[in-house]
């Protein structure tokens, strides 16, 4: 099979757009409708989105780092969270934002497995305040498994793109 050649900062910029449609507050909205969650208040929803954000931002990474030798990934990657950083910088992000985006996606590279990533991201993103949503509840393991889904189409997404093009 012929495999289209594109460069490392395309691949990045495609990235980019896929995190946006996947991880966008649109996204976000329809998994807690999904589930019949309701954030309290425009607040609550803006810091979840930052949250289900950077579990993106953590998901796509995982996508690339399954595909590439470590120099290649280090390479996407790094163009990745520049264009990303950069976006943010022009959407009037402050140095606290990206620090606190770059120390959450930190906590989450820290996690093991994808279970106990999908109930870390389900804590921080739609347990506001921290206790309303019991991490055993109904709603708590149908919001693990949307977010579990999100996480698997991003995987699926990069085998396609690493199958379809080389680098």
């Amino acid at each position: 099979m012929f495999k289209a050649k594109v460069d490392t900062e395309q691949l990045a910029a495609y990235f980019v757009v896929f995190h946006a449609s996947v991880f966008g507050t649109d996204a976000l909205k329809n998994i807690a409708a999904l589930c019949d969650f309701h954030f309290r208040d425009e607040k609550t929803f803006t810091e979840a989105f930052w949250e289900w954000f950077v579990f993106g931002l953590y998901c796509v990474g995982l996508g690339v780092n399954s595909h590439c030798d470590f120099a290649l990934r280090k390479t996407i990657l790094d163009g990745f969270h520049a264009q990303i950083y950069s976006a943010l910088e022009n959407a009037g992000a402050t140095a606290h934002r990206r620090f606190a985006v770059e120390q959450t996606l930190i906590e989450y590279e820290g996690h093991g497995s994808q279970s106990s990533v999908a109930r870390l991201a389900v804590q921080k993103i739609f347990d506001r305040p921290r206790g309303v949503l019991s991490a055993d509840s109904m709603q708590a393991r149908e919001l693990r498994v949307a977010i579990h889904e999100s996480f698997k189409a991003t995987l699926k997404e990069a085998d396609r793109l690493f199958a379809q093009f080389t680098v």
